[in-house]
């Protein structure tokens, strides 16, 4: 691929980005420049394997899905793969990052496990699925960050995933809310001197914020302005 076409798959991921997943995109303003591309791609990576259940008819359709990103990102499909923009840049993150194999294993492995469980979330099902599905994400932004946290990475995906599935779709938003401030244990740990890593956490300081609104009875995400201060201040913790 050129890389006039593979600077328009980075900018195609940064497009899905701001419109999808705006506290990562937000986030990643905070990034050196040269590593902002490669969250926005592993943004958009994420969206679209977590758009693989509500789109599939069935859980075999959602696999074969599945299944191309595995066989793809593997190289196994690389002229389908370069059609992809997603794929293209993640490909290319992968190798310029030298992303660990293992992780996208596990993003996708956690992604088929969620094509399984049915009825409302709670929260031993969403740390399984949905919250491992991101610990994958946010370590793989870690690593492309030049940096880890390993002890933070866990408690910040199962927070955002929480987050996720209490907002408008859980019986009891109050219950996942607690549940996720039990595991979230990152402010200590975030003021460690993981500086280089901290821009992979954006999205939990959002996550933090909208768990608080949830249990003073405020079921509406909070708005932008107030997603962007969270965001900052995060980062003004490095």
């Amino acid at each position: 691929m050129s890389e006039g076409a593979l600077d328009a798959a980075y900018a195609c991921c940064a497009a899905r980005c701001r419109e999808e997943d705006y506290d990562r995109w937000f986030g990643a303003l905070f990034a050196p420049a040269p590593a902002r591309k490669h969250l926005h791609a592993l943004a958009a990576f994420n969206a679209e394997t977590r758009e693989v259940k509500a789109r599939a008819r069935d859980s075999a359709l959602g696999e074969i899905r599945l299944m191309w990103w595995r066989e793809a990102l593997a190289g196994a499909r690389d002229a389908e793969a370069q059609g992809n923009p997603v794929a293209a840049a993640m490909l290319r993150t992968i190798e310029e990052c030298r992303l660990p194999t293992t992780q996208i294993e596990a993003h996708l492995a956690a992604r088929r496990a969620e094509l399984s469980v049915s009825g409302g979330p709670d929260p031993a099902s969403v740390e399984r699925t949905s919250g491992a599905a991101l610990a994958a994400i946010v370590a793989m932004s870690a690593e492309a960050l030049g940096g880890a946290a390993d002890d933070l990475i866990d408690a910040a995906a199962i927070t955002e995933a929480l987050r996720d599935a209490a907002a408008g779709r859980s019986p009891d938003a109050v219950l996942l809310a607690a549940a996720a401030e039990r595991r979230s244990r990152a402010d200590a740990a975030a003021r460690k001197g993981r500086s280089e890593a901290a821009p992979a956490f954006a999205a939990f300081a959002c996550a933090r914020l909208d768990l608080r609104r949830m249990r003073k009875g405020r079921s509406a995400p909070a708005p932008r302005w107030r997603r962007q201060i969270a965001i900052w201040r995060w980062m003004r913790r490095r």
